[in-house]
């Protein structure tokens, strides 16, 4: 029997409304070559489980109640996955629209199978607003730099198991970026598919951990990115300074995101193209 194309990894806990968002994601693809994972938390009782039994006809692989935190669930998903590719879809995340699966693996044998297969990804803020975001070109130093979201990364995973990663259970925020880095830097092939992947929610994220990000990110710098004490010191002054203007000068910290954003051209509050549109500028380019 031949592997599923991907294997969707979801992690959730004792969020009932943002799985329903995932779950309906996943469902609506139409391309139907992969195994869903989930990883589900459930101390509330506030109704998740009940959604999971309702809908146990599309998971391929549940664990309950299993894991001891998130990069725990997230080594318990990619130990179960069989797919080509693995991609994390956590409760709250959705791909941006149903033909993502479908084009991703239209673009994954057209350009041989890279381990290292992405696209971009669309940012909602706390007010709706659906903002466009330019992930690195495709390229292992960008990529180490500025490393894709979790959300908008097709890990290879032949690759992903010949490189032995896993994610660093220490770890309560960053393990993430440390084992995109490690990915990236390890990778043979890489390719930047001109699709959205993804809507990524921005809100929710708290004051500690932001500061807890910080510390994480530093341990990132000195211990994956090999970056001596001034050079990880120096990399770090702006989340501090962000950090702490989020905190104690809230007003401030908006002129200057609003002004950041202006001078970055990742980040764009441009109308988001349809993936059909950007699917046909891929393969029939003018």
């Amino acid at each position: 029997m031949n592997n599923p194309a991907f294997s969707i990894i979801t992690i959730t806990k004792d969020d009932p409304g943002g799985f329903e968002k995932t779950m309906k994601s996943v469902q609506e693809q139409t391309c139907r070559d992969f195994e869903w994972i989930v990883i589900a938390t459930d101390t509330a009782h506030n109704g998740t489980l009940d959604i999971i039994r309702q809908n146990m006809h599309d998971i391929t692989f549940l664990a309950y109640n299993q894991d001891t935190g998130l990069y725990n669930a997230m080594n318990i998903g990619t130990d179960q996955a069989t797919g080509d590719y693995m991609i994390f879809l956590n409760g709250g995340d959705s791909l941006f629209d149903e033909k993502v699966l479908e084009y991703t693996k239209d673009i994954a044998q057209r350009t041989d199978y890279p381990e290292y297969l992405y696209g971009n990804q669309a940012n909602v803020d706390e007010n709706g607003r659906v903002k466009f975001y330019e992930t690195a070109p495709a390229d292992k130093e960008a990529l180490i730099q500025r490393p894709a979201s979790h959300q908008s990364l097709f890990f290879k995973r032949e690759a992903y198991e010949r490189m032995g990663l896993r994610y660093d259970e220490s770890m309560k925020i960053a393990a993430d970026t440390g084992l995109k880095i490690q990915f990236a830097q390890n990778a043979q092939s890489f390719h930047k598919m001109d699709l959205i992947v993804n809507t990524f929610d921005t809100t929710g994220i708290s004051n500690a951990r932001s500061w807890r990000q910080v510390r994480e990110g530093y341990k990132i710098r000195r211990t994956i990115r090999k970056q001596s004490f001034s050079q990880a010191a120096l990399s770090m002054c702006r989340p501090i300074i962000a950090t702490a203007m989020k905190n104690y000068t809230p007003a401030l910290f908006e002129v200057a995101k609003k002004v950041y954003h202006g001078l970055n051209p990742n980040i764009s509050t441009a109308s988001v193209e349809n993936n059909a549109i950007l699917f046909n500028r891929h393969n029939n380019p003018q």
